[in-house]
């Protein structure tokens, strides 16, 4: 799927499905057809809208819980016998139960509880770094990619751009060395584009504009465009048009779940912003996502709303973005018709950027609701 072969990848989807279904339905006692099953129907519950049609008229289908119970009883079996795949069943749920189910936090102490122990190795590394990230934890993430070896790193290339990611996020530009070891090592194609932009962030923040020039014009020919982050770092590159440098901050901090220095960054220009028509939007949408992240709901609500009035068309993905995460507040607060109604708007969206990803979130949310 990740490299446009559509046809392929369902066709491939579809056998696996039959053939696990048949195999239970024929032999039920058999665990292992489970721990594959699980997995499969638990993705199928976001399966993003473009494929919704061609998934429908194949008989594919499937939900979290379901997935999640085919594999709960894979693991008690694999528990008791300490099964050769008992650490994959681990990680496969702890994964639904963060990205799907949208409980990182619960995730995390699952991967810790059962995993936590463990001597660090490379997909150790990725699976519980991942999660950190997905719960806001960068510095644990941050401790848990740095106890490897850097050699350990170098035979999974894709830990030395997570590392960097999670750098950047504190505003430690010594991210540039890690995502410079990736561009290094990585002989494919993925996220080449997001490296060579975030390392054009950095000249950014450095006010080295000759060198933010130079990286993100890489953007352009370097790496492919599959990518919901690849995508983003070529249309930015593309637009011409360079990141604000307070709202690139902000950004950065929020992502890395640092809303208080965040909010310092942001806070002392309210006006200035308010004026700007080409940047109130963004900065309406940034500080929406501090107030989130500390709990400030009311306030959340408040600037996800005037992302909402600035742009009523919802073509920005921040537009789009604030009518998911306004659904995840609804959500959490109990309020599950109004969660449903902005899950269901989100899926009427086209934005610029990231509508793959955003769409997922909001059928993943349906689900959980429905």
């Amino acid at each position: 799927f990740k490299s446009g072969e559509q046809f392929s990848g369902f066709r491939e989807f579809y056998k696996a499905s039959s053939l696990l279904e048949k195999n239970i339905q024929e032999f039920p006692n058999f665990i292992y057809s489970y721990k594959s099953a699980g997995i499969l129907h638990a993705l199928l519950s976001g399966i993003p809208d473009d494929y919704k049609l061609a998934a429908s008229l194949i008989g594919l289908k499937g939900q979290i819980d379901q997935g999640k119970q085919e594999l709960e009883k894979f693991i008690n079996y694999a528990e008791q016998t300490q099964d050769l795949f008992l650490e994959e069943s681990y990680a496969a749920y702890a994964f639904i139960t963060a990205f799907l189910e949208n409980k990182p936090e619960a995730a995390y102490s699952y991967w810790l509880k059962k995993m936590g122990m463990a001597d660090p190795n490379p997909l150790y590394a990725y699976v519980q770094s991942r999660i950190a990230i997905r719960c806001g934890y960068t510095d644990a993430a941050i401790n848990i990619l740095q106890s490897l070896p850097i050699d350990d790193r170098d035979q999974f290339p894709y830990l030395h751009y997570l590392l960097g990611l999670c750098k950047l996020d504190k505003l430690d530009f010594n991210a540039e060395a890690n995502f410079y070891q990736y561009l290094q090592i990585y002989k494919g194609q993925n996220h080449l584009k997001e490296t060579y932009q975030k390392l054009a962030w950095i000249s950014r923040l450095r006010g080295n504009i000759g060198m933010y020039r130079l990286h993100i014009s890489k953007c352009l020919n370097r790496g492919n465009a599959q990518l919901d982050e690849d995508k983003q770092a070529y249309v930015e590159a593309k637009s011409g048009i360079m990141p604000d440098s307070i709202l690139l901050r902000a950004r950065l901090l929020s992502d890395g779940n640092f809303p208080d220095k965040a909010l310092e960054v942001l806070a002392p220009h309210r006006i200035n912003y308010n004026n700007n028509e080409a940047l109130k939007l963004e900065y309406a949408y940034r500080l929406g996502r501090i107030y989130q992240q500390q709990k400030h709901v009311e306030d959340a609500l408040r600037q996800f709303k005037d992302v909402l009035d600035f742009d009523p068309s919802n073509k920005s993905y921040m537009s789009c973005n604030a009518l998911l995460q306004t659904g995840l507040l609804f959500e959490n607060q109990g309020k599950k018709q109004e969660a449903i109604h902005y899950y269901q708007m989100v899926l009427k969206t086209h934005p610029d950027q990231y509508q793959r990803s955003i769409h997922q979130k909001a059928k993943a949310g349906l689900s959980r609701l429905n």
